[in-house]
């Protein structure tokens, strides 16, 4: 019954992005691991603005 109600208020949440112009697509689970992602460096990259040189 949980589960259900869950799925209830998913179905309402996405209805009201909708109709505030949210229509994008959402990508399925084997989509979003086919991307590619790359991780963020905290680092800055070599001759990037603002790295302080030694």
């Amino acid at each position: 019954m949980r589960l259900m109600a869950m799925r209830a208020t998913m179905v309402g949440l996405i209805g009201e992005r909708n109709r505030l112009g949210g229509e994008e697509r959402l990508l399925n689970v084997d989509e979003r691991l086919k991307l590619e992602v790359r991780a963020v460096s905290r680092k800055p990259a070599i001759g990037a603005p603002g790295r302080r040189e030694r």
